[in-house]
């Protein structure tokens, strides 16, 4: 191959490898991430050991990923190693899309602790309002719209506070002057996804929802970790396979016969 064909196939790889690196997240989710349940396809906790065991299928999600699908009878059960318990700092998160309102019953996305007064931690809806409880109290986040993805953060700041974001902007928070929640989530637990804890009646599992992205942090992240949570995609496979092909492709040499015509 001459040299000049090799410098041009050269140039326009190094011009995808480029393209491909602003595809790929530009650092790694937030400091203090205790467990990741992506749904892409898998109840496998990416981060720590609280794999999950998931009733369900799966059905696309948003920005190309798989999400758990939940229909009313079907859940994600996994163990609560290392996520914080008592009135210890935390952040939950996840991705929702809701098909269907909840009646007159809450209904939860993800949960654990116990189903005891100020002793769980519960995120989901009570009609069409977000709304967070840790059993017995608890506090809105506005309404919401169905067949919409929305990102959701429910945090526990060190001072006692209880915040809801969605979609990266902070719309409800409960301070210590405020009268805030007396959380004392119970330890030993398991985490559950599209439903409460298992004490709880069918009726407080999600009907219609599919849900992916589940993170839960050791800390309360701040507003800038929560964009940075909210945004950060996990890469397809052939994004993480593309590096491989491009060097190849660049670096290979075609080698032709020693005797080979000259071109004329």
């Amino acid at each position: 191959m001459k040299r000049s064909v090799r410098r041009a196939v050269l140039t326009v790889c190094v011009g995808v490898l480029v393209w491909w690196l602003a595809l790929m997240p530009a650092s790694a989710l937030p400091a203090g991430l205790v467990s990741n349940w992506s749904g892409n396809g898998t109840a496998a906790d990416a981060t720590g050991t609280n794999n999950g065991t998931y009733t369900g299928g799966y059905a696309p999600g948003d920005s190309g990923q798989q999400a758990f699908y939940f229909n009313g009878t079907t859940r994600l059960s996994a163990t609560s190693t290392n996520i914080p318990t008592g009135a210890a700092a935390r952040t939950v998160s996840l991705w929702i899309d809701a098909t269907s309102y909840s009646g007159s019953q809450d209904t939860y996305w993800a949960a654990y602790g116990a189903a005891v007064p100020d002793q769980a931690f519960q995120i989901g809806q009570y009609q069409d309002q977000l709304y967070f409880d840790c059993d017995g109290t608890g506090f809105y986040g506005g309404s919401f719209s169905l067949n919409t993805w929305y990102y959701i953060a429910v945090e526990q700041t060190s001072s006692g506070a209880q915040a809801m974001y969605v979609n990266g902007s902070l719309v409800a928070i409960v301070s210590r002057t405020g009268g805030n929640l007396s959380l004392n989530t119970a330890a030993g637990t398991n985490f559950y996804i599209g439903g409460g804890d298992s004490t709880l009646p069918s009726q407080y599992w999600a009907t219609g929802a599919y849900i992916q992205n589940v993170h839960v942090y050791s800390v309360a992240l701040s507003g800038a970790q929560i964009t940075q949570d909210m945004t950060l995609p996990e890469p397809s496979a052939w994004l993480v396979a593309l590096p491989s092909v491009l060097l190849l492709s660049a670096t290979r040499r075609v080698r032709y016969p020693r005797n080979r015509p000259n071109a004329a």
